[in-house]
């Protein structure tokens, strides 16, 4: 992908599926009550500033401290009052793939360490009427990540950490 470009722009980059002992670090938080606030399923159009759909969670590849997970989301250091805040938990691309999830490297210029998490493609692919893109069909996506009996992220995490851990 070239500076200036959008996500959804061709790509030429070059997609591969982790290894699957590869542990993936995902960013999230740890809220004032003591909660963990981590995204469990992609934006939708409708809590995203961006016309286009997200379908997928992102990660990082391997197992990152909450500063490097950080500084390579966000790409500058944070105020001390916002890194009190910041969390991140673990999983194996393995157990991710195991139940259902697709899991590519999606590495970015500024992100080279870029994981996208997707639904089970073959399932919302099923669910597609003929014609139209894979990676647009919001309602087919949201079917899967919403449906009752997906595995959530949050059962297959192997760990969490907080400020307070380190």
């Amino acid at each position: 992908m070239t500076e200036g470009t959008r996500w959804d722009a061709p790509q030429t980059r070059h997609f591969d599926v982790p290894d699957p002992e590869s542990p993936l670090t995902h960013f999230g938080s740890r809220l004032k009550d003591g909660t963990w606030k981590f995204i469990d399923m992609p934006k939708w159009r409708s809590a995203s500033n961006d016309p286009y759909v997200e379908v997928d969670v992102s990660m990082l590849l391997g197992k990152l401290t909450i500063d490097e997970a950080s500084m390579r989301i966000r790409r500058m250091s944070v105020p001390d009052r916002e890194k009190r805040k910041q969390a991140v938990r673990y999983f194996i691309t393995g157990k991710l793939l195991e139940n259902g999830y697709y899991v590519l490297q999606t590495p970015s210029p500024h992100n080279p360490d870029h994981v996208s998490v997707y639904g089970n493609m073959d399932e919302i692919d099923a669910a597609i009427p003929a014609g139209q893109p894979v990676l647009i069909s919001e309602d087919a996506h949201r079917a899967w990540w919403t449906h009752p009996e997906r595995v959530k992220l949050s059962t297959l995490e192997i760990e969490r950490r907080c400020r307070d851990d380190e």
